[in-house]
């Protein structure tokens, strides 16, 4: 064999090495901490979201999450519990635990399921939970040292629990928190709650107020991050759209709550929600799926084209050796 063939072979090595580190870097590397929501996506078109699968009992957060998520054009997918078990959540960026039961989340979910929502957020996923789903969170998932509490009937609960009335509450925005950025949010937002809760702390470092109850300044929806991940807990309704049926609740399908649409209310918080979602997702160092996928598909071809150019380079070199033999 000539001598140069190993110096190419040690030399494609090399290239191959440096093609691997290239793949794995993204994951490996501390994320930005910039706490400014890129303003350069003008939606999620990016973002790859799964909501848990409460679809089988006409579950109206379900149905409201999966609208919101669309409208931010999102793609939305829905998973049960077997799936996150399994590991499906390595190709999302973004999972939604709507209002359901905590305790039918701790069946379906399992310890392993739990590990897998904690493994997908230390990793760099995200969360976002609403109502029942972020008493489940801070109540058995592990993530945050915070104690839920039932405001009660002193004008901040939203359903009065003797008369079945359905009342939406003033929050507050915190404008002066630029990570999400809230800067250019209105002052307050009228939100829709079934038995409104808010947190008590037990380690506050980490916490991003978001919505605080306007009469008493507690605090109903925060932002944290996990790990290298970014994670969203609404005890309000937040993706309810009171008097509009572009959350896919219309009066005939809510049987539960026969007022809910002769509710006024003047506002939306599809956009401050857009805003925390976005900078949840651009907060996380994940690799869009896609681009990792192109770059294990770049490894791959670099890999054939180099080894076609030695198999020429071989090939050419016998060649050469079979006339030097015929030659006097």
């Amino acid at each position: 064999m000539p001598s140069y063939i190993p110096w190419l072979l040690r030399k494609s090595t090399l290239l191959l090495f440096l093609l691997l580190m290239v793949a794995v870097a993204p994951s490996v590397l501390p994320f930005d901490s910039s706490d400014t929501l890129a303003q350069s996506s003008p939606d999620m078109t990016q973002a790859r979201v799964a909501i848990y699968d409460v679809q089988r009992n006409d579950n109206y957060s379900f149905t409201a999450c999966s609208h919101m998520f669309r409208w931010m054009n999102a793609t939305v997918e829905h998973l049960n519990g077997t799936a996150i078990q399994q590991g499906a959540l390595r190709y999302f960026d973004l999972l939604v635990l709507p209002a359901f039961a905590p305790s039918a989340y701790q069946r379906e979910l399992a310890p392993l399921g739990k590990e897998r929502i904690r493994q997908f957020l230390a990793t760099g996923g995200s969360l976002f939970s609403v109502c029942h789903g972020t008493v489940f969170v801070v109540t058995s998932l592990g993530i945050i040292d915070a104690t839920l509490h039932y405001v009660g009937p002193s004008g901040v609960q939203c359903h009065d629990h003797h008369t079945g009335e359905l009342k939406i509450t003033e929050m507050r925005v915190n404008q002066a928190f630029t990570g999400p950025d809230l800067s250019e949010e209105p002052p307050s937002y009228m939100v829709f709650t079934s038995g409104a809760s808010y947190f008590e702390f037990h380690d506050n470092t980490n916490i991003i107020p978001i919505l605080s109850y306007a009469d008493t300044e507690l605090l109903g929806v925060i932002a944290f991050r996990y790990g290298q991940g970014t994670v969203m807990l609404s005890s309000p309704h937040t993706e309810f759209e009171e008097g509009n049926d572009r959350d896919g609740l219309s009066q005939d399908h809510i049987t539960h709550w026969p007022t809910y649409q002769n509710l006024q209310d003047p506002d939306s918080e599809w956009n401050l929600m857009y805003k925390v979602s976005s900078w949840l997702v651009n907060t996380s160092p994940g690799m869009p799926l896609e681009l990792y996928m192109g770059i294990l598909a770049l490894i791959g071809g670099s890999f054939v084209v180099l080894f076609v150019v030695l198999l020429a380079i071989d090939l050419r070199t016998r060649k050469r050796w079979q006339i030097a033999i015929r030659c006097p």
